[in-house]
């Protein structure tokens, strides 16, 4: 159920992406530079499990149409009374950025 509830479209930020009941498996965060013809862009990606921050990474991107695999999320059943499930999040490093096209939807 990832929903977008904040998209930007004038280039300044944020944009936010949200899970409020995610099915266990691994998840990868990835970034797609659309558009940079105003010049390059630093991207900050803050990744939040349970409403805490838990991992933030920044890159500069400086080419139109490319993307940037930042972080894998890992869900499970959690071990506690509470249900709460358990988010691992693994920064990708080094830095993944390679061509990618847009979207055709």
């Amino acid at each position: 159920d990832p929903f977008l509830d904040i998209d930007n479209t004038d280039g300044i930020g944020p944009e936010t992406v949200t899970i409020n009941k995610p099915e266990n498996g691994t998840y990868t965060v990835v970034v797609h530079a659309y558009d940079t013809s105003k010049g390059p862009s630093t991207v900050v990606v803050k990744a939040y499990a349970h409403a805490v921050e838990e991992k933030s990474a920044s890159l500069l991107m400086n080419k139109t149409d490319t993307c940037w695999k930042v972080f894998t999320i890992e869900v499970s059943d959690g071990s506690g009374d509470d249900e709460k499930k358990s988010i691992k999040i693994n920064e990708i490093t080094p830095a993944e950025v390679y061509d990618c096209s847009r979207p055709t939807h």
